[in-house]
């Protein structure tokens, strides 16, 4: 059905996740540049639609960083429906970027509210807890979700993060390294970063060398880039930082 618009708006939202570390491994100009098209596609055949708007303003968050052009199509989203939880994450991500965190704890609070049994919806709410400077609460966000669907990987990732920045590094590194047995592109930054804080540079290296094949799979730079960091190594970790610039 070609002229279904929620369907167009659907294809763009796929699209927009294909080269999220945790997701899939497509190249990203590709994939971000289809996202735009099946947006514009969407909007197109129905300007008013929510679910179009909310595709548009991810596409300029995560893609062209128009912080502008994203947040008036949230906003648009938002108003044409006020229900539709996506938009009022995807803005909550948006203020979240902007360091707006109040802005931010207050729209992840909406979308989880209006979707309570979404685990990616509730890992933003905790997520923007967290930037706010509240970091128990946060965890103890990270605690329920985590409790609630142990199986998600992205929340157990995000959860070691707190864990981390609060000072349990060996309890963060646990997670990390079960993470990178399952799925070495999701779990391979953080743990080669954190092997580098702790002082473990051996490990951190290893996770080096068994990362480095997966650049050559559309595996983001900035993976490889972390674990230079946590080498110390910063000329090196800019030189992988400057190829994520380059994606856009």
């Amino acid at each position: 059905e070609p002229a279904y618009a929620e369907a167009h708006a659907g294809l763009a939202d796929c699209y927009a996740l294909m080269n999220v570390v945790a997701y899939g491994q497509a190249d990203t100009a590709d994939v971000m540049n289809k996202a735009v098209r099946a947006a514009n596609d969407a909007l197109t055949i129905d300007p008013r639609l929510a679910q179009a708007r909310t595709s548009l303003a991810n596409v300029y968050m995560k893609y062209y960083w128009d912080w502008q052009a994203s947040e008036e199509q949230f906003k648009l989203a938002i108003k044409l429906d006020p229900n539709y939880a996506p938009a009022h994450y995807g803005y909550s991500r948006l203020l979240t970027i902007r360091g707006r965190f109040e802005e931010a704890v207050a729209e992840g609070r909406i979308a989880r509210d209006l979707d309570p049994l979404s685990g990616s919806t509730i890992l933003n709410y905790c997520r923007a807890v967290f930037f706010s400077g509240k970091f128990e609460e946060s965890l103890q966000c990270y605690d329920k979700l985590v409790a609630d669907y142990p199986n998600f990987a992205v929340g157990n990732y995000s959860r070691a993060l707190v864990l981390f920045h609060l000072g349990r590094q060996d309890e963060a590194i646990a997670v990390y390294e079960k993470l990178y047995q399952e799925n070495k592109r999701l779990g391979g930054g953080l743990l080669g970063l954190a092997y580098g804080l702790r002082g473990r540079k051996a490990d951190a290296e290893r996770v080096l060398n068994e990362m480095m094949p997966l650049t050559k799979e559309n595996l983001p730079p900035q993976e490889i880039a972390l674990i230079y960091v946590g080498l110390g190594d910063l000329d090196n970790a800019l030189v992988w930082f400057e190829q994520c610039l380059k994606i856009h």
